[in-house]
């Protein structure tokens, strides 16, 4: 596994991580698979199972986890793949909103960067004890008080 799909998954939640392993094991299949079996091969429940196929059907427009007697499976949209997933979460989630706006931005404080994320600084900081976990790999780290990226400007630019 390449170095941004790994940091990729350090920074994602639990649960979002959860449902990015439910489409990657179902982008793999060529044929549908019985829900026993897919929850079985994923160790959830079944009611978990349900539930993460619901909330990605209704978060994701590009593709379509179908339940049918025949089993479940997979669509994209029409010119999408799995790689249409990871740009998601690079837009979407908030640990990359954050690496994303400190890299813009120079010397902001927690509460900017906050205020601007629409989140509370108690989250921010948080978050950045996660990224510069994962960022270790790269090594660079955010620096407090003001969050900058402290590191090699070679390292810094090959991670960006």
């Amino acid at each position: 596994m390449d170095g941004r799909r790994l940091i990729l998954r350090q920074i994602l939640s639990e649960t979002t991580l959860r449902k990015l392993q439910l489409i990657e094991h179902l982008d793999l299949l060529t044929n549908p698979i019985e829900e026993e079996q897919l929850a079985a091969e994923l160790v959830v429940s079944k009611r978990t199972l349900k539930n993460d196929i619901q909330q990605i059907n209704n978060n994701f427009d590009f593709l379509h986890i179908h339940n049918t007697c025949q089993g479940i499976y997979l669509t994209y949209a029409e010119g999408k793949n799995y790689r249409a997933i990871y740009r998601y979460f690079l837009k979407h989630e908030l640990g990359f909103r954050l690496l994303d706006y400190i890299f813009r931005e120079s010397n902001v404080t927690l509460e900017q960067v906050a205020k601007e994320l629409y989140t509370s600084p108690s989250t921010i900081y948080r978050l950045v004890n996660k990224l510069n976990q994962a960022l270790e790999f790269y090594h660079i780290k955010i620096c407090y008080p003001s969050l900058t990226f402290d590191g090699e400007e070679v390292d810094i630019r090959f991670f960006f």
